[in-house]
């Protein structure tokens, strides 16, 4: 490997974790997530948690960037 192909690759990994740190983990980007309800639990989250950050283990990244 060269300094070029190197810094290339380099520059390709931190382009991606910029991209993945972007996600914020809260229910409004969780899969499970509709109309105000956790599909998981069928109830509606705690406020702090529709917003997050959370740690939940049902988490599931809608893949929606926004």
């Amino acid at each position: 490997m060269n300094l070029a192909t190197l810094n290339l690759q380099k520059q390709t990994l931190q382009k991606a974790l910029r991209e993945l740190d972007y996600i914020k983990v809260n229910c409004h980007s969780c899969d499970r997530y509709t109309g105000g309800q956790c599909g998981q639990f069928e109830a509606a989250p705690p406020p702090e948690w529709v917003t997050g950050p959370v740690e939940c283990e049902h988490w599931e990244y809608d893949e929606i960037p926004f």
